[in-house]
């Protein structure tokens, strides 16, 4: 464009070529795209701020992972603890009633036997479930506080015999000298006895040898009230006093 004033205070204005045609301003336009390309360092930035969500994001499922089998295995140990113990509480449980069974059945607790005038004194007896030997039977009552029984009379013999539904070994041997009675108190047997009588043959007690060459030296009460003598070795139940 020509100049519009040539003179006063007004300045010459020049205007750019405009384009001639579409064309040239397409190529104006597109011809500038290449300039919004990121500068590289924006961009290794950007993949770099990428690679870094990336790998934080795989560490959080990797810790999250990590997180949940040791809760599993956790959970798993608790619950072989618990397992553990409740079996060791029915073992308990079931041991202490076996216990309460035994002690209940290993010794029943006659407080008075019905009172006799030939007793002397109040007397407490047990009468085992268990069998043993004399000697067990011995040591088991010393050592709960008593001893094999003592009978002194037909009143004890009477009363001791009508509770019993098998044989029981009573605190009477001769194992220091034979055919000298003596009871676990260490008096010698004197008196009434109730050795078993036979209408044939050796009466009781008449140490038989036949099945053990040192005889028989302890004696046992007999459901029909009477006494025997019997190998020291055999099981019975027994009686104990206190």
């Amino acid at each position: 464009m020509a100049d519009t004033y040539a003179n006063g205070d007004f300045v010459r204005l020049k205007y750019n070529k405009q384009p001639t045609s579409v064309d040239e301003a397409d190529q104006c336009i597109y011809g500038n795209s290449d300039d919004l390309d990121l500068d590289p360092k924006t961009k290794d930035i950007a993949d770099a701020s990428e690679h870094t969500f990336s790998s934080r994001k795989e560490k959080d499922q990797s810790c999250k992972a990590v997180l949940l089998a040791v809760l599993s295995v956790s959970l798993l140990v608790a619950l072989c603890v618990l397992g553990i113990l409740y079996s060791q509480l029915l073992r308990s449980s079931d041991l202490l009633k076996e216990q309460n069974r035994n002690a209940a059945a290993d010794f029943e607790i006659q407080q008075q036997i019905p009172t006799d005038s030939t007793f002397e004194r109040r007397k407490y007896y047990y009468f085992s479930s268990e069998k043993l030997n004399w000697m067990e039977s011995r040591d088991y009552c010393t050592r709960t506080g008593g001893q094999l029984v003592t009978i002194t009379g037909k009143g004890d013999q009477y009363n001791l015999a009508s509770k019993l539904k098998e044989p029981h070994w009573i605190g009477l041997h001769d194992l220091y000298t034979e055919g000298h009675w003596m009871w676990v108190d260490n008096t010698t047997l004197t008196g009434e006895t109730f050795w078993h009588k036979r209408t044939a043959g050796l009466s009781e007690p008449d140490n038989w040898t036949q099945e053990d060459s040192e005889g028989e030296d302890c004696a046992f009460l007999e459901t029909k009230s009477e006494w025997f003598d019997a190998q020291c070795s055999k099981l019975k139940k027994f009686i104990c006093e206190k």
